[in-house]
């Protein structure tokens, strides 16, 4: 989206803040503003203008990267809490594991274009990345479940209902 934003005539910059809900976008003039704000309408996205920053760190399309490969690590470590509890994993296998997710979702969150959220497409791709890439370190039916905990996590609102349900 940051990419698309910049491609807009008179859309000098645009950034997004950590948790990626709010943008901030330096503009030549009220009608790339207007621009902006229409094609986040069009995508899904509510666009309105503020003045005051909801945060002193701001990521532009260059380092947006970094972001994705943090969020990947918070949903493996979600998933991983709740997998533990059921398969018991030795220290080697449990961070082979967790580098293993988070390579597969940061590649899926970096290579897959979504229009708005929620994104179907993306979460299939996670969830078929991360059952591949688990299973040669705990075998198919441990990565299917590795796999379904993915997709329940990444279709829970976890600003409101505060993450996912065991297995």
């Amino acid at each position: 989206m940051l990419a698309r934003l910049e491609g807009l005539p008179g859309v000098e910059r645009a950034e997004t803040d950590f948790s990626g809900d709010h943008l901030r976008l330096t503009v030549a003039d009220a009608s790339a503003q207007n621009a902006a704000i229409e094609l986040l309408a069009a995508s899904g996205y509510l666009g309105e203008v503020v003045t005051a920053a909801p945060t002193d760190r701001w990521y532009d399309g260059g380092s947006v990267g970094e972001l994705s490969r943090v969020e990947a690590g918070v949903i493996a470590d979600r998933v991983l809490t709740i997998f533990r509890r059921v398969h018991s994993l030795d220290d080697a296998a449990s961070a082979a594991l967790r580098d293993a997710i988070v390579d597969a979702l940061h590649r899926c969150f970096t290579h897959t274009t979504i229009a708005a959220r929620p994104s179907p497409s993306l979460r299939a791709s996670a969830v078929t990345a991360v059952r591949d890439a688990a299973a040669p370190i705990v075998g198919d039916g441990p990565a299917a479940e590795l796999a379904r905990l993915v997709e329940q996590d990444m279709s829970s609102d976890h600003k409101q209902q505060g993450g996912i349900i065991g297995l």
